[in-house]
């Protein structure tokens, strides 16, 4: 057995399941291949979005059951599962309504009789999916994948192998027919068979840096397009004149919600040194202010993490960190078997250099900031590049810092999210490409240029 899928809060195991052989495999691949061909490519974008449009009301319609599924799974509070649920339903009306517009003809205008771009697909994609967000990260890559024209593999994480098999049954319902979307219960080894095949022509991951190292290797030997989320050490900007109450209520979300297990969670939290005890004291306030559960429960805030694994990761990070000089400013309780206290810990600039893994867990890091160039040099001194968040009332001085730092995406104001409208994706060691919005739509198309004389 190698996908097995377990309650991380109870310990019970729900359901195991094997790894398909390779010839189970070749004929999943067989059949994407004859329904691409014979069927799913012939159809305009229009045909496409026609068949797709039924499946967000399907989500809406069982946010419930589908979010009780991912709870039981992977531990995130039930009423963050029911909202994951819900953001795909908009994703999914978004490409609904605009996927037509953004992959109709591109004329340009070179001095022939007419010259455009058309936007085609390329065949089969396989999308590596990760836990944290385990119907999000997949919808958001598929949805734009397939109305382009291309069938799409997902291998799931191990660890909700049901919340995969859930998925492949939603786009079975929706579109009538199987094929275009299927889902792989394969090992890893299995993964560079899959991108050996002539007819995939693409893979998109989100994951740890060192998977993706290992999926783009593979990817670029058989030259095959890659599209890689890796993983972030986001800083959370506080300049001396922010919304500081509006910021750390933010700042708590963006860091706490999922159990801190986010990629793009606010991981380092910086504070201008005249309102740094202020934030200090207002941060630790509304830290124990968060209720610790049953994930089940629909007031709790903080649960398990995912995996035992990860727990016993998140120590070593803890006890990292501490043995740099860091100090633990706040600790809401002892991690047990199910539960995970929020844990805040200060930081000083020379620590911040040398500390540069990604935490995954319900810690916050505080540092504090003299000036601009100071800041700038600890933002960036992170081999990661995914997403930023600045506050402050001088919103020409913040698109300014927004410019030199070092990621991919920028909020001002806000905390960071993935939004379909919004392009998102990192530099550096967080990955390349761009999921969502009309450059989402276009990473997996062939971009075939028409001259007529």
């Amino acid at each position: 057995m190698a996908f097995i899928s377990s309650n991380p809060f109870t310990g019970k195991v729900i359901e195991k399941f094997s790894y398909i052989s390779d010839e189970e495999l070749y004929q999943k691949i067989r059949l994407s291949q004859d329904i691409y061909y014979g069927y799913w490519s012939k159809l305009t974008v229009a045909q496409r979005v026609e068949k797709i449009k039924g499946l967000s009301q399907l989500l809406r319609d069982n946010d419930e059951k589908y979010g009780k599924i991912i709870t039981s799974e992977m531990g995130k509070p039930l009423k963050e599962s029911i909202g994951e649920v819900n953001k795909v339903a908009w994703l999914i009306d978004y490409y609904v309504e605009n996927a037509v517009d953004f992959l109709k003809p591109k004329f340009i205008k070179a001095g022939y009789g007419k010259s455009y771009l058309r936007y085609d697909p390329l065949g089969g994609i396989l999308g590596i999916m990760p836990w944290n967000y385990p119907f999000w990260q997949v919808y958001r890559f598929a949805i734009p994948t397939m109305l382009a024209g291309n069938t799409v593999f997902l291998k799931h994480a191990p660890n909700v192998p049901v919340c995969g098999l859930e998925i492949e049954k939603t786009f079975d319902d929706v579109l009538k027919i199987k094929g275009v979307f299927q889902n792989l219960f394969i090992d890893i080894p299995q993964v560079e068979k899959v991108l050996e095949h002539r007819f995939v022509q693409g893979v998109s991951l989100t994951g740890s840096d060192r998977a993706g190292k290992s999926v783009g290797a593979i990817a670029g030997k058989n030259i095959k397009k890659s599209v890689l989320e890796l993983g972030g050490n986001d800083p959370f900007i506080l300049c001396k004149d922010a919304d500081m109450d509006e910021a750390i209520e933010q700042f708590v979300v963006a860091r706490m919600s999922n159990n801190g297990q986010i990629c793009i969670a606010a991981k380092r939290m910086f504070v201008h040194e005249d309102i740094y005890d202020l934030v200090r004291e207002k941060l630790i306030k509304k830290v124990s202010e968060l209720k610790i559960g049953d994930p089940m429960d629909t007031d709790t805030d903080i649960t398990c993490l995912a995996r035992p694994d990860l727990k016993d990761n998140l120590f070593v990070q803890i006890e990292t960190i501490q043995s740099m000089g860091a100090s633990l400013a706040y600790n809401g309780g002892e991690l047990t078997e199910n539960s995970c206290a929020p844990i805040i810990m200060e930081m000083d600039s020379s620590v911040s250099y040398d500390f540069d893994e990604e935490v995954f867990g319900p810690v916050a890091v505080v540092i504090k900031f003299e000036n601009d160039e100071e800041l700038l040099k600890m933002a960036n001194m992170s081999k990661y590049g995914l997403a930023a968040s600045i506050w402050s009332s001088d919103i020409a001085r913040a698109e300014i810092l927004a410019g030199k730092i070092e990621v991919g995406n920028v909020s001002i104001n806000k905390m960071v999210t993935s939004d379909p409208r919004i392009p998102f994706g990192g530099t550096k060691q967080s990955g390349y490409g761009r999921e969502m919005s009309e450059e989402g739509i276009k990473e997996f198309v062939n971009v075939k240029a028409i001259v007529v004389a």
